[in-house]
């Protein structure tokens, strides 16, 4: 016999289909409240029949997330007569049918014959692989708070399925996860999902992402939704355009033809908007346009309580995914992860269990299983095998809420130990420059207060200080969570290219001059890319803090012949020849006001690490009041840019 699944929040309601299909169908029946995903999950249901009116919100979430589970499964709404237009709009694209209760008994039999004999059931038939994977991941991103937003925005009308949204949150929180799940949740599901990245969005790119060329002419693409990652990086005549864009629905083709646009802009940031808006940075009316819906994404470090239970499901998943034969973590080990920082986030724990689990022949978990993707040459100690028992984890020596302690019986290699030590006095010089300068401040304000230049002041070299010491932060953990390179042939001149991009507003408004003499048919380099452009723009960033305004700043790539000596130090034992590409950066030093100010030199100590470590060579040299940084990256063997 078929089985057939009852959910609605009346137990009159309940009972009395029950008795109505009892001779055609196994009926169950469920509050819409009850874990109405593991009922599904180990049961196989012929059709589901939904009420809706009582609690809108959850019920309409619930039978999203249904279609989700099984694209094919048949949905029977029941609404009532005067909220049948309020939830036509948002229920139409998930259920095969509906009924108005008071229900006419042989109409509603009438219709779930009709359901037995359909074939073409959801539109999330063309799309239930994506459908799946973010209705798993959603479970593990977002918190309560983040998902009753999210139901908030998805439940009204249709009319509200075109009003801008804004994702505010760091990175690895699950904003494009959301950007999806709106998408998908929303009337358009069946119109294509746009992302596009904001940083170094030209103009003309931007406009012709809307569009699609047929025949010789275009047309505007089937969008229902344009998510623009990190909004407040969008160029100033970008951002005219996408307000041309919330305030006209229209875009004009290049031919000069003004075609209509009908989609969902979806916005996200992991900057202060507002500060954007104060320093003239982002345009005031493009934020308030964007601002109409806004969802925080809380940092993980905020939500240390739902870590084991964010951990489980991670678990559970990736077993499923992967047959693997770990069930669980021990206390510690839970304990271990819910002490962490986890500057990346949900993505970080994510990976980080991922690797784990691939790596652990034990069914549990403990501290020693887990591998945060730090312990790796230069950051862990060296360790005799004979030692490994006493092995401490990376957990006991880096908690946020404990004081570092190096203890005598951990011997740090001679080169690590001062390594760190360095790292700790360079970091120690940067923060407690802005901080005194802070403090000054702070001391004067309020005899001060009166003064509307000192006011100004006050709060542009608090929050320069702030963005600074913000920012040190930031790249020590981003150099932190590097491991061991992954290689592949990169084209040296596009990768500086894009690191020029990256600063070129900065740069601009110290009038800094940049020279560029790249050498043609320059030979690829092999590389990890990521790492490569961390180091670049490392580099980059000190350069704008130490040179004053107009300085030049020179650029030049060419090949060079390794000698034995040289060859002997790269840190790569795999694909070398004798050839390398050398980048040559050179740039006026200023040793009356950057070095005053701490010579910022932290970026360049942690570009150094980078490349010696992992990457190839780098020098750094002062001479008759020039700078010049010179890397030296092997080249990949037999080929050309």
């Amino acid at each position: 016999m078929k089985k057939m699944l009852v959910i609605d929040n009346s137990l009159n309601v309940r009972e009395s289909l029950r008795i109505i299909f009892q001779d055609a169908f196994h009926v169950e029946t469920a509050n819409p409240w009850q874990d109405i995903h593991s009922l599904l999950s180990s049961e196989k249901f012929d059709l589901v029949i939904l009420g809706l009116g009582g609690r809108v919100g959850q019920e309409i979430d619930l039978l999203r997330d249904i279609a989700a589970l099984d694209p094919k499964l048949p949905l029977l709404a029941l609404v009532e007569q005067d909220q049948r237009e309020e939830l036509e709009g948002v229920s139409l694209p998930y259920i095969t049918d509906l009924v108005v209760k008071p229900f006419n008994v042989f109409e509603l039999r009438e219709k779930v014959k009709k359901l037995q004999r359909k074939t073409l059931l959801s539109p999330y038939v063309r799309s239930s692989l994506k459908m799946r994977h973010i209705f798993q991941q959603q479970k593990i991103y977002f918190p309560p708070a983040v998902r009753h937003k999210l139901s908030e925005v998805t439940i009204k009308n249709k009319g509200t399925s075109l009003i801008p949204i804004l994702l505010r949150g760091e990175g690895g929180t699950g904003r494009e996860i959301a950007a999806k799940w709106l998408h998908f949740r929303g009337p358009h599901l069946d119109r294509a999902f746009l992302k596009l990245n904001a940083s170094n969005l030209m103009e003309e790119a931007f406009m012709q992402s809307f569009l699609i060329k047929e025949r010789g002419s275009f047309r505007p693409k089937n969008l229902g939704t344009f998510y623009l990652e990190e909004i407040g990086s969008l160029r100033p005549e970008v951002q005219e355009r996408l307000m041309e864009i919330l305030e006209e629905g229209s875009v004009v083709t290049p031919e000069g033809r003004e075609v209509a646009i009908n989609f969902r802009v979806i916005a996200s940031s992991s900057q202060d908007l507002r500060k954007l808006v104060y320093d003239k940075t982002l345009k005031e009316e493009l934020f308030y346009k964007l601002n109409v819906m806004n969802i925080y994404f809380p940092p993980l470090r905020e939500r240390r309580e739902e870590i084991p239970e964010i951990a489980q499901q991670i678990l559970e998943a990736s077993v499923k995914k992967f047959s693997l034969k770990v069930k669980g973590f021990t206390p510690d080990a839970l304990e271990s992860l819910k002490n962490y920082y986890w500057p990346g986030n949900v993505r970080e724990l994510e990976s980080t269990l991922l690797r784990s689990l691939f790596f652990s022949s034990k069914e549990v978990l403990s501290p020693q299983e887990l591998r945060f993707g730090m312990e790796e040459e230069g950051v862990a100690p060296e360790i005799e095998e004979e030692e490994v028992a006493g092995r401490k984890t990376f957990m006991e020596v880096v908690k946020p809420d404990r004081h570092l302690k190096i203890q005598k019986e951990t011997h740090f290699p001679e080169k690590g130990e001062a390594v760190f030590k360095e790292l700790v006095k360079e970091l120690a010089h940067e923060i407690k420059n802005p901080l005194v300068a802070i403090k000054t401040f702070t001391q004067l304000l309020s005899e001060r207060f009166d003064d509307k230049e000192f006011r100004e002041q006050f709060y542009r070299i608090a929050g320069e200080r702030g963005d600074r010491i913000d920012q040190l932060v930031e790249k020590i953990l981003c150099s932190a969570r590097f491991s061991r390179p992954e290689l592949t042939q990169v084209n040296i001149h596009n990768l500086l290219e894009k690191a020029l991009a990256n600063n070129r507003d900065s740069f601009s408004k110290k009038h800094i001059v940049f020279r560029k003499e790249l050498k043609g048919n320059l030979p690829l380099v092999l590389t990890d890319e990521e790492q490569l452009h961390y180091v670049f723009n490392n580099i980059l960033s000190n350069i704008h803090c130490v040179v004053s305004e107009g300085s030049e700043v020179s650029f030049s790539a060419k090949t060079v012949s390794l000698g034995a000596g040289e060859k002997g130090r790269f840190p790569l034992e795999k694909s070398l020849n004798s050839s390398a590409v050398e980048v040559s950066i050179s740039y006026p030093s200023d040793p009356e006001g950057a070095k005053a100010d701490g010579n910022y030199s932290i970026e360049l100590f942690l570009a150094q690490q980078i490349i010696d470590r992992n990457l190839g060579l780098m020098e750094t040299t002062d001479s008759s009041g020039k700078t010049t940084i010179i890397i030296k990256l092997p080249a990949a063997t037999g080929s050309k840019s």
